[in-house]
């Protein structure tokens, strides 16, 4: 569970409060594109960090995007440099942590 509070401006009473809970998958699709979109990962590098949270090695996530190995391990290397992470699990772990997010965009049944 994480609670955030809203707050309007420096300085400023929170105005309301964000309240989330639990978690479906270890890394939910919108906690990878914030991510993604936080350190600027390019659309290759956000695919490539989206096959590592769903638990996909370098080689299976070369095989699916129809690259070489060699090719996502550059990926992942650029990947960790503007992320800061040291490893991949570490990279996969910091995307895990994130409080679970979900569209408000929902299409009506």
């Amino acid at each position: 569970m994480a609670v955030v509070p809203l707050v309007a401006g420096v300085g400023a009473l929170p105005q309301a409060t964000l309240l989330l809970l639990g978690k479906k998958r270890v890394c939910e699709c919108l906690s990878v594109q914030c991510c993604a979109r936080s350190h600027a990962l390019t659309a290759t590098e956000t695919r490539v960090l989206e096959a590592l949270c769903q638990g996909l090695e370098p080689r299976e996530v070369a095989v699916q995007h129809g690259v070489g190995l060699a090719t996502v391990r550059t990926q992942i290397g650029s990947i960790r440099a503007k992320t800061g992470a040291q490893s991949i699990r570490e990279l996969v772990r910091r995307v895990a942590v994130l409080p679970p997010m979900v569209s408000s965009l929902r299409l009506a049944a």
